[in-house]
């Protein structure tokens, strides 16, 4: 890929960004610290820092890093740097596509429709209610 030789990017796998630092004075981002093989990291920004961690992740991030609802993040002990409604209206919506029959014979989709039954009941337990009222948990 003609990108990966650019002068100004690195790449690092299995890299995760814990705080996204932020100025306190000007409210903006100015890099990030990352852990990296259980080493931590900081990397400065010298134009801008993008977020792209997903409907859960990026909600998260903003957080940790004090930027969300006042009452979460004093509950957290979070230092805050400005109160807004982050993750207010996350509505992650989980999908399957195509149609699903069932038999009572026994395949290797009988521990599919379980793996499918227990993630459902996990983000039922994240009350994430609002992001899967389509879906019922059928009895086995």
């Amino acid at each position: 890929m003609p990108v990966r030789k650019r002068n100004n990017l690195v790449v690092l796998t299995k890299s995760y960004v814990i705080k996204i630092e932020i100025n306190n004075d000007t409210k903006e981002a100015t890099g990030v610290i990352f852990t990296n093989h259980g080493r931590t990291y900081r990397a400065a920004a010298s134009k801008e820092v993008i977020l792209s961690a997903g409907a859960i992740s990026s909600p998260q991030l903003l957080m940790l890093s004090g930027i969300g609802p006042k009452e979460h993040l004093q509950e957290l002990g979070v230092p805050i740097v400005e109160n807004v409604p982050v993750g207010k209206v996350l509505r992650d919506h989980v999908g399957t596509y195509g149609v699903t029959f069932s038999s009572n014979m026994t395949s290797p989709n009988q521990t599919l429709r379980g793996a499918n039954k227990r993630l459902l009941k996990w983000f039922w337990s994240l009350n994430y209610k609002q992001s899967i009222t389509r879906f019922r948990l059928l009895p086995n």
